[in-house]
């Protein structure tokens, strides 16, 4: 599965979870993530490829620098947790 795919699967689960503003930030840092690793399928995504988005975001506000992880990270620990085949 693609990262974008992966984020807007993840993001449509948590309709009803998050606030609508919410949303709008999770998806700003999962679009600006997946676009940092284009065409790559979310399993194969590394801590190396992580680190390399947030090397890229350091120019961001400190109030998004601090959430950006976090957002990125949770896609990740539920997105790929509820695919077919997760251990």
């Amino acid at each position: 599965m693609q990262i974008h795919d992966l984020a807007e699967s993840f993001l449509g689960a948590m309709q009803h979870t998050f606030l609508a503003t919410t949303r709008r930030a999770y998806r700003y840092d999962l679009d600006f993530f997946a676009r940092s690793v284009p065409d790559m399928d979310a399993a194969a995504v590394t801590a190396s490829h992580l680190r390399s988005f947030l090397a890229a975001t350091t120019d961001r506000a400190p109030s998004t620098l601090g959430a950006s992880p976090g957002r990125v990270t949770l896609l990740f620990r539920l997105g790929l947790s509820q695919q077919p085949g997760a251990r």
